[in-house]
Parts: structure tokens; sequence; C-alpha cells
């Protein structure tokens, strides 16, 4: 994250006597998580000079700020695409307003990396191929990267790690899925739960809590990416790459579990779906229940889960890693150049509203994760 000593601290770098002192201590230890690439610190010319002459800053400290002063402009030029920001105070407690956390120095005595909440681990790696996606995409320079810490709520227990995390005092972003059945429609339980607890912390922590505008992360790829390594599930998928511009169906169709009777009996949800709704009864897609009374029977098939995380290692993962999931998956030679062509233009078949999307999770992944490359460090080598 980016983290910012201001004219506020210089107060402090004046009265600092003691090696010992928690404000030496935190002074070290902030500049220290730059060093590690956890954090990006930033600091005026002047201000970097008076902390080199500082007795309580450690000499490797020193030489680090050295090679700040020598990469100045390079290092700090990503401050422009950085949303939210950490000012560092003197004051006893944290303030937040708007997208800046106004935090007090000795907050940094115990300083980790930033906390990456989401519901579970393949929805981290989701939104890190993502974020690389976004970032070749954008040509956002070398210099940078990201470092977060994963961590998983798994549903229900969300309330419970927020809860956790903020008593911890770490710095944390949590992304939950709207779960959303239509546009307009109120957000699922899991994000209600977070939200709840999220605004009773939101005021004096460095928390920050965003929901995805779409349904959940398997909204997020085009469905003629899973069309083509998945025959098993060809009609919904058919169906619904034929409506893949209309945003209001894509970003919101349970395409993960499929839709169950009790959802498919609502009038306002067919009347929202029609246009879906009536291919699928063309390709023969919709299932018939035996009994009327089984809400939970499935009229329309899902995807499941793992299709998402397969795609994902197909299309944005390492060649030889793309190669050896779809030769297992038995996938025909023509196919399989659809698939590596695709690849190769995977932007040009992103739906517009996709892309925004996809550019709103690098915009937040970067702002509470960007750090300096571990091999752009001077450390790295050494």
């Amino acid at each position: 994250m980016w983290i910012e000593l201001t004219e506020d601290i210089d107060k402090c770098l004046e009265n600092i006597t003691n090696p010992m002192s928690k404000y030496a201590i935190a002074l070290n230890t902030v500049f220290d998580s730059m060093i590690k690439g956890l954090h990006i610190v930033y600091a005026s010319r002047k201000r970097l000079d008076n902390l080199q002459k500082a007795d309580y800053i450690n000499p490797s400290i020193k030489y680090f700020i050295e090679w700040i002063k020598c990469n100045y402009v390079y290092i700090y030029s990503c401050k422009s695409i950085v949303d939210y920001k950490i000012i560092v105070t003197l004051d006893s407690e944290i303030v937040v307003k708007d997208n800046t956390f106004y935090v007090p120095l000795i907050y940094f005595y115990d300083f980790r990396e930033t906390k990456f909440l989401t519901e579970n681990e393949s929805d981290a790696e989701f939104f890190r191929y993502i974020y690389e996606f976004i970032r070749k995409d954008k040509k956002i320079a070398d210099m940078y990267s990201i470092c977060l810490e994963n961590d998983s709520f798994h549903g229900g227990n969300v309330q419970s790690k927020i809860l956790q995390i903020a008593k911890e005092n770490r710095i944390a972003l949590c992304i939950v899925d709207s779960d959303r059945e239509m546009k307009g429609r109120t957000r699922g339980s899991t994000f209600g739960g977070a939200n709840k607890v999220y605004s009773k912390i939101k005021d004096d922590h460095v928390f920050v809590l965003r929901e995805l505008v779409s349904r959940e992360k398997e909204n997020l790829l085009p469905p003629y990416a899973y069309l083509l390594i998945c025959k098993e599930k060809k009609d919904v998928l058919q169906a619904l790459n034929a409506c893949k511009e209309n945003e209001k169906i894509i970003r919101y169709f349970d395409i993960k579990d499929g839709i169950k009777l009790g959802v498919f009996e609502d009038k306002v949800w067919q009347n929202y779906y029609k246009d879906l709704i009536d291919k699928l009864n063309n390709l023969g897609a919709i299932h018939q229940p035996a009994s009327i009374e089984d809400k939970k029977f499935v009229c329309i098939d899902g995807i499941g889960g793992f299709l998402c995380e397969e795609a994902c290692r197909v299309y944005f993962d390492e060649k030889e890693v793309s190669e050896s999931i779809i030769n297992k998956r038995n996938i025909d030679e023509e196919t399989k150049e659809l698939i590596r062509n695709l690849r190769m233009s995977f932007k040009e078949n992103l739906p517009t509203y996709m892309y925004k999307e996809w550019e709103e999770i690098h915009k937040i992944m970067f702002s509470w994760g960007c750090c300096i490359s571990k091999n752009r460090l001077p450390n790295y080598r050494m």
C-alpha cells in the first residue's frame, strides 16, 4: 500500500533521542516493509535526507533511503494510479476520510503486508489472474508488483474473520460476491453479514470491503471461454454465449450452481431472463421436475466452480500448464487451436462491461497491495 510520510512527523524526527523508542522502531519498520517488498513508503527528498542523518535509523535503512533518492522519480511514478493511501500522523487514533487513512506512527511498530480476504483460495487466485492480465494490458512498469497475504472466510465465517483482522489491526482488502439474482435485487447474505460488521469498524481501521458488481467470479469470464473447454454443459453455455453482450444476463445468471425450480418459478425472474430462457428452450436445455413440490430440483444446469479455476489456468497461466490441461480434457485439435487463439486475443473477446470490472479489480488490488518488485530492490541479489 502507499504509505506517505508528511510534515506531520517532522517534529517526531527532531525529538527522538532513544533508538529503542517505539517511534524510532516504527520508522525503521515502515521502511523495512518497503525493503521486503510489502508496501511503498513515500517521503519528500528533504524528509529522506533528515531520516538519513538520524542516529536511530538503522544503517541498512539509510542505504535503502539512498537507493530511493537515486531512483526517486521512477519509484514514485505510480502515485497517480493509487486510489487509496495511508498518511502517517502523530495522532493517537486512526481517522478515515474517503479513500485516505490517517494512521498514527506508532501503528507501524508491529506491521505486516496487506491481508487479502476472499471467500476461498480459488477466488484469490482468480483475482490475481485478472490483476496480472490488466497489468500487462496497461503496460504497468515492472518496477511495481503487489503483495497481498491470502486469507479465506469460507461463506458464513466472514463476520468473525473481519472482526479478527480488525482486532489484530491489520491492513486488509476484502472482496465479496454480490450474489444478486438479477440487477436491482438485494445482495446475498454473505455480503450482508460482511457489511454489517464492516460498518462498525470502517471508521477506525485500515480496511475496505469491496463488492463485486457481478454475481460471483464465474460471471467474470465470457461463456465462450468455458464453452471451448467444457462440452458437458454445451447447451447452457451456447445459450449464454448467444447473450454475451447482454450485460444484465451474463453478470447475474447463476452460471456456477444453475437454477432451481424455486427460482425458476419466479415470474419476475422469468421476465428478466426471457431472452436466455427462450434460447435454452430451443436447445431443450431446461429440465422438468417429476414433482412441482421439489423446489430444489435443478431446471437449468450450472457449470460448477472447478471449471472456472481450470479456465483461468488454460487462458492465463504458463503455456505448458495450459497445454497440459487441454490435453487431459481430450479436446479435438480444431478446438485446441481456438483455445490457443483465444489465449492470444482474450481482451478482444471480453465484453466491454466485463473488461471494465476487471479494471476495477486491478485498480483496488494495486492500491492495497502495491510494492516494489522484489527483483528491482537493491537487496535482491545480495
